[in-house]
């Protein structure tokens, strides 16, 4: 039965292979084609043996690459934990990386391409090798992004969600407006309030009912009228006369720096004032 790490390596195997053979393939054909390691170049009878041959630094790369993913699970800073103390345990460790593959490449040119190793040589290899975890960082780190931002458009579907489920529970509620004394109580639903204007020492409620538009008048301020209304969402104050409920609404209107809201269940129209301008028009 495999215990728990050899499972872990196999999924961090299964996670990798794809980005690590692609690091590696793209190392191995920058060496093959502009073999970098010899004035002259790799000399070999037949084209078969030197793309076998450069297949070696390919398999290096791939399993070293391999061998920096195998650590404890604290040295993979790209899941978002970026503490002073795992990002320097991180740097440590691609450098590590970086000193494996160039040592890496500096034996097989020497032992197995029988190459004289000379100090521009081991450079050139020394910048091949930083290029590897860089390549893998940048890499990780697209994806870390890509996962977080599944994540957050996961997020703001689930409050849309939540949003709408939370709008349609409280619009759909019944509200009571009560007059100034309390002795008229005029209960409508939320939802099928269009507007709130004041007249004199009233306000005007215009809503549907059974699809035909009326109006009621209760003894209030506006004011107060907007403080009971305040729990249920979609309506604005346009207008120190007027509050209006947003589903309502057809277009903002202008002419001669004075601005008004058609509506879609009533003739009637809604002053907005400047101070509220900006608001409207974000939620038009």
């Amino acid at each position: 039965m495999r215990n728990e790490r050899t499972d872990q390596a196999i999924n961090i195997i299964k996670a990798n292979f794809t980005t690590y053979f692609a690091i590696s393939l793209m190392l191995l054909l920058f060496i093959l084609f502009f073999q970098p390691f010899s004035p002259d170049g790799l000399m070999f009878k037949h084209f078969e043996d030197k793309v076998l041959f450069m297949s070696g630094f390919g398999v290096i790369v791939f399993i070293l690459l391999f061998a920096r993913q195998i650590v404890p699970s604290n040295l993979n800073t790209y899941e978002g934990d970026q503490s002073q103390e795992n990002v320097s345990i991180a740097y440590l460790t691609d450098f590590i990386l970086a000193t494996a593959i160039t040592l890496g490449f500096v034996f097989y040119l020497r032992y197995v391409g029988h190459i004289d190793i000379s100090f521009f040589i081991v450079v050139k290899i020394a910048i091949m090798a930083i290029i590897v975890p860089a390549a893998r960082n940048v890499h990780q780190k697209i994806s870390y992004l890509q996962k977080h931002n599944q994540q957050l458009n996961g997020r703001i579907v689930l409050l849309e969600k939540k949003l709408s489920q939370f709008a349609e529970t409280y619009t759909d509620a019944p509200v009571e407006l009560h007059s100034e004394y309390s002795a008229d109580i005029f209960r409508v639903q939320a939802n099928q309030i269009i507007y709130v204007s004041s007249a004199d020492n009233y306000v005007e409620v215009g809503y549907l009912q059974e699809n035909q538009f009326k109006k009621h008048l209760i003894r209030n301020t506006l004011k107060k009228i907007e403080e009971q209304l305040n729990t249920f969402p979609g309506f604005i104050r346009t207008h120190r006369t007027s509050i209006v409920n947003m589903q309502y609404v057809e277009n903002l209107n202008s002419k001669n720096n004075k601005y008004w809201l058609s509506l879609t269940a009533s003739a009637q129209t809604i002053p907005v004032a400047r101070q509220y301008l900006m608001v409207v028009k974000e939620l038009l």
